[in-house]
């Protein structure tokens, strides 16, 4: 039995040491830069997909390795989990680097700050920024995570350019996925007309904006409704996307003969919404430097699921478990607007602006109303009507979601324009659909 236990022993210390020999010999394929303080860039892996995860070893040697009591991980290493990011929405292919700092004479790895600059070259010379960043892992190991990367993705090369102040460094890996078959798109004629919820969405063109090596290619279009501009009523950006799962808004490498570009038109304050879409919050004064409102919901609020409506004007205020615990005029020491939502019973919120701004604290409606958007292709609008009928000018942002299960909950803040007086508005807020339109294209690099 003995000897069962010893050559059981001895299997799996064999199968540690090749696998540890194996990843080794892997880790010095990988394209590494030496900083200005001596420490080592590495670039741990790239992954693809919605949904990203990198091992430092095979799952199963994992797996073996927890069943192992913890003494023999000193033998075999201890078991090293993936590392996960959250799920993004720049397609299903799109690409992702792993990057982490060593520190060869501490022999431990160390933080990677964001400022370092991440950029992929296409074979062509063409230079594209990433979409951004997130930190990732712990203790063993730890690092940056690189979203939104533009790859050249039929190279058998990718070329990356990475830079902090003056310092830079390029970089070459092998593409792992060098002979991928990829769809074939066919580009349709321009001008091209999208019906869309009763607007057309006309593209014309694409017009570059950018230097040579860095593109800025900025679609050509207009929002039609029956045949006139209704342009004003949205805010819109858009992507590029092609076959091998780039998104990027600046343009795509050269080597995709056929682009789709997406544009998203968001309905503003200045959307002819019908009475079926808005919510009334009442007739409401905007307040004045360092002042405040907090308004408490009545029926129809807490059946529509707004819990709250924190109003406050230009400067720094913060709110704990619902109590105000500062309330100040705009000074040196502003601080940054920011949000969080505890529950429907305690809330918290930090906020800093040189304008007035609405708090809207959200939570899963009874009945009536959806003031919740139950998907992301929804936005809330607050319109703000002065008594003459004129519109002030808002923005949303600094969104903040929390789910404790069954209940989901949601902070939303809209910042009015700079100079907006403190004088009474009648606020509505409206539920929104995101309009979507699509047209393959030829690439312009391709002509």
């Amino acid at each position: 039995m003995l000897g069962l236990w010893a050559a059981g022993l001895g299997l799996v210390l064999a199968i540690g040491f090749g696998i540890a020999a194996l990843q080794r010999r892997e880790a010095a394929t990988h394209p590494e830069a030496t900083l200005p303080d001596g420490t080592l860039l590495v670039v741990e892996g790239l992954t693809f997909g919605p949904r990203h995860e990198l091992r430092f070893e095979p799952e199963f040697w994992t797996a073996l390795k927890s069943a192992l009591p913890a003494p023999w991980h000193r033998f075999t290493g201890p078991p090293l989990r993936p590392r996960l990011t959250d799920s993004n929405d720049r397609g299903d292919r799109a690409g992702g680097l792993w990057l982490s700092r060593w520190d060869p004479v501490a022999g431990k790895f160390l933080s990677l700050d964001s400022d370092l600059r991440v950029q992929t070259v296409t074979q062509g010379g063409l230079v594209f920024d990433v979409g951004g960043s997130s930190m990732y892992g712990q203790g063993e190991r730890a690092g940056r995570f690189v979203s939104g990367l533009v790859l050249d993705g039929r190279a058998d090369t990718l070329r990356m350019r990475l830079s902090r102040g003056d310092w830079k460094a390029d970089l070459a890996m092998p593409n792992p996925r060098h002979g991928e078959q990829f769809e074939t798109w066919e580009a349709g004629l321009l001008p091209r007309t999208n019906l869309v919820k009763g607007f057309e969405m006309v593209l014309h063109g694409l017009r570059d904006h950018g230097p040579a090596k860095e593109p800025l290619w900025m679609p050509q279009f207009e929002i039609l409704k029956e045949g006139r501009p209704a342009g004003e009523w949205f805010s819109t950006h858009w992507f590029f996307l092609d076959p091998t799962g780039n998104q990027g808004y600046r343009g795509l490498p050269e080597s995709e003969p056929t682009w789709k570009v997406r544009i998203l038109a968001r309905p503003t304050s200045k959307f002819p919404f019908s009475t079926d879409q808005r919510f009334s919050l009442g007739r409401i004064r905007l307040p004045g430097p360092g002042e405040f409102l907090v308004l408490s919901p009545g029926p129809d609020w807490t059946n529509a699921g707004l819990h709250a409506v924190v109003i406050t004007g230009p400067g720094s205020f913060g709110f704990t478990d619902g109590r105000n615990t500062m309330a100040r005029p705009p000074g040196d020491s502003l601080i940054p607007g920011w949000t969080s939502f505890m529950s429907s019973q305690q809330w918290s919120l930090q906020w800093g602006s040189a304008e007035p701004a609405a708090h809207l604290l959200l939570g899963s409606p009874r009945s009536g109303a959806r003031l919740m958007p139950d998907s992301q292709g929804k936005d809330l609008v607050l319109v703000a009507r002065c008594a003459d009928g004129s519109l002030a000018t808002s923005s949303g942002g600094n969104n903040s979601m929390m789910s404790d299960g069954q209940v989901h909950r949601r902070m939303v803040s809209f910042s009015f324009a700079a100079g907006e007086k403190p004088q009474p508005y009648d606020l509505e807020l409206a539920v929104s659909e995101v309009f979507t339109a699509e047209w393959l294209v030829a690439s312009p690099l391709c002509r």
